[in-house]
C-alpha cells in the first residue's frame, strides 16, 4: 500500500537526471522515484534555460526567476531584479491578455513562488511576440 504525506510530491528520474532543490544539484545514477515531503524549492533539468538561450524578454524573465531556485543567496536580488524588468515588460505589452498574464506573473514572484511562475512565463512564451521589441533592450542585472 503507498501511503503519501499530505502535500508530497513525487518526482521520477532517469539514470544521469539532474535535479536542483534549494540550491543543490542532485544527479540520479539510476532510474529513481524520489517524494519531497516538505516544501523546497526544486527544478527539474529539462525546464533549466542557459544564460544564452536569454534572448527574447520573456526568455530574458525566465532566467532571472529560474535564479531565484538555482541560486538561494542570490534568490532575493534575482526577486527584485524579475518585478522591475516586469514592469517594463508590461509597459511594452501590446494586448491586454498579455499584460493580465504578465500581472499574474508578477503576483506569483511578489510572494517568492518561483515555480509555478516558471510554470506560468513557459506557458505565455509562445505568445512572446505581444512583448514590444522594446522590452528586449532593457538592461537586466
Amino acid at each position: 500500500m503507498d501511503k503519501q504525506m499530505p502535500g508530497a510530491f513525487r518526482i521520477s528520474l532517469k539514470s544521469g537526471e539532474r535535479i536542483f532543490v534549494n540550491g543543490a544539484i542532485l544527479r540520479a545514477d539510476r532510474k529513481v522515484t524520489i517524494e519531497l515531503l516538505n516544501e523546497v524549492s526544486f527544478l527539474l533539468e529539462q525546464h533549466v534555460m542557459a544564460q544564452e538561450d536569454a534572448n527574447t524578454p520573456l526568455r530574458k524573465l525566465y532566467v532571472l526567476v529560474q535564479d531565484m531556485i538555482l541560486d538561494p543567496v542570490r534568490a532575493e536580488h534575482a526577486r527584485e531584479t524579475a518585478l522591475l524588468y516586469l514592469v517594463d515588460l508590461q509597459d511594452s505589452a501590446t494586448d491586454a491578455d498579455m499584460r493580465d498574464r504578465l500581472a499574474s506573473i508578477a503576483s506569483i514572484i511578489t510572494y517568492g513562488r518561483a515555480f509555478e511562475a516558471l510554470k506560468l512565463i513557459r506557458m505565455v512564451l509562445p505568445q512572446e511576440k505581444a512583448v514590444a521589441p522594446r522590452a528586449a533592450r532593457t538592461n537586466v542585472a
